[in-house]
């Protein structure tokens, strides 16, 4: 069997269920009276006797290992040079045994201790070590391999029956909580934000829903904490220190690109920083990238795009106090104003902090549940206004000139506030903007004003005494009834 098409064709688990089905086979095999190490002997027939390693290569028949007996052989009794005894070789030789497991966290392959050739280190599988892995199958072992990807996939497979999660070990492996509450002065203590019901429930839910992700991979975190402050405070640095650095990425652009689902995994905060600099289509990006629950993509070891849940939560940073572009997608910011960053504190207490968190989620707190009228508050004070914002607010409140309102107004506006407006009127009379410009692009520039001040697009309706037919923008506490 050409264990390489199969894996092309079929992908790792047919390779599995093939070579469970050769050891299967062989474990079924008549052995009674046999020596253990019969056949060993390069097809001589007879009893065999230990020999000298030749070149380096390990003497196979000298050992007691039964997984020996599985090796494929060639009809003269040497070791064939294929998958499946390179899949034996690193899942029972001692010096493999263990050693590859699939990271869960990191969609990748870990080696967990040193691997036996040199410059072996513990860390992810590389590039390298399926080459290094290669010619210490071919020197140690005899095994004729002649290409790298099959070591390579011989290694993955080994992994793939070998998972294992270091985040949710880290969890589970906490010291117990010791009853002090800390997350709900979480923000004020480290960051030294404002102390209230708002603050104190980010303090709670940032732990939380970090901990949700992990424990129910996918699960409902559609907000983002975003942590103000001049640079070099330090937020950062306590981000990194909470969530331990290699669980922690930093990210400095929109995640437009393609290797941006592969960078996050295996983080556990993903940090994004100078939100400040972001045009409103990168800010869109971001509100679609924290609101997914999944991520498809390819990685590199796999033949087809594969659906990861989510196991991280975002973090934003900026030195700015006016950057939300979008009012519309402003509730899945959630400010908090730093005067400090006190990083002893958090390396102090991390353990605790994660502790009262795991608890607190046990518990059924209710991470999602934000505070909207107090966030709503916050995120106002950071909306980056809009110059048509003014404009349109006094054509609305009859506060531009007589002459910016149309006659058919006939002076209503001067002496009473309008309630009902179209956007093609605001774009004609509040902005004095030509035909030409009147597209879509201002469209929505109007549309995310009036959104921002509270009115509400009306369903479509028919003008009066016409067959014209429109969506007028209507004030906040406006009877829809009423006259325009």
């Amino acid at each position: 069997m050409d264990w390489n098409d199969l894996h092309q064709a079929r992908g790792l688990d047919a390779v599995r269920e093939q070579l469970q089905a050769v050891v299967e086979a062989a474990n079924d095999a008549e052995h009674e009276g046999e020596d253990p190490n019969a056949g060993l002997a390069a097809g001589t027939g007879s009893s065999p006797t230990r020999r000298k390693p030749k070149d380096g290569v390990e003497d196979l028949a000298d050992t007691d290992w039964e997984w020996v007996e599985h090796l494929r052989r060639t009809d003269k009794g040497t070791i064939k040079g294929e998958l499946s005894n390179a899949y034996l070789v690193f899942k029972h030789h001692p010096d493999w045994e263990g050693l590859l497991a699939f990271n869960d966290f990191t969609q990748e392959v870990d080696k967990l201790r040193a691997p036996p050739f040199s410059h072996g280190e513990v860390g992810t599988w590389r590039d390298a070590d399926a080459g290094h892995a290669l010619v210490w199958l071919q020197q140690k072992m005899g095994v004729p391999i002649g290409q790298v990807n099959v070591a390579d996939k011989a290694a993955m497979t080994v992994a793939d029956e070998n998972h294992y999660h270091p985040v949710q070990n880290f969890l589970e492996n906490l010291p117990a909580w010791d009853g002090t509450p800390r997350l709900s002065t979480f923000m004020t203590d480290v960051f030294g934000a404002d102390d209230n019901d708002y603050t104190q429930h980010l303090g709670i839910s940032m732990l939380v829903s970090a901990v949700a992700r992990i424990q129910q991979p996918g699960c409902k975190v559609d907000e983002m904490i975003i942590l103000e402050g001049g640079q070099g405070l330090g937020k950062s640095t306590c981000v990194r220190e909470l969530f331990g650095p290699h669980w922690y990425v930093e990210l400095s652009e929109a995640p437009d690109n393609k290797d941006f689902f592969l960078t996050i995994q295996g983080a556990w905060a993903v940090e994004i920083g100078e939100l400040q600099s972001f045009s409103k289509a990168n800010i869109t990006m971001v509100k679609m990238a924290i609101t997914r629950r999944d991520d498809k993509f390819r990685p590199p070891y796999a033949q087809r795009a594969i659906s990861h849940l989510r196991q991280c939560i975002f973090i934003g940073t900026t030195n700015a106090t006016e950057y939300l572009i979008d009012s519309t997608g402003a509730r899945r910011f959630l400010p908090v104003a730093c005067r400090k960053a006190d990083v002893g504190y958090v390396h102090r207490w991390r353990l605790q902090l994660w502790a009262e968190a795991l608890k607190h989620y046990q518990g059924g707190f209710e991470w999602w549940k934000v505070p909207v009228d107090q966030a709503a508050i916050e995120q106002d004070q950071r909306y980056l206004e809009d110059p048509w914002e003014e404009r349109i607010t006094d054509y609305l409140d009859g506060q531009a000139p007589a002459n910016a309102y149309p006659d058919w107004r006939n002076g209503q506006a001067r002496s009473a506030y309008i309630n009902k407006v179209t956007t093609r009127e605001l774009m004609e009379y509040a902005l004095r903007l030509d035909v030409s410009r009147q597209g879509k692009q201002e469209q929505r520039r109007v549309g995310d004003i009036m959104r921002h001040l509270g009115w509400l697009k009306q369903p479509q309706q028919r003008v009066s005494g016409s067959t014209k037919r429109i969506r007028p923008y209507l004030r906040p506490g406006a009877d829809p009834e009423a006259e325009a």
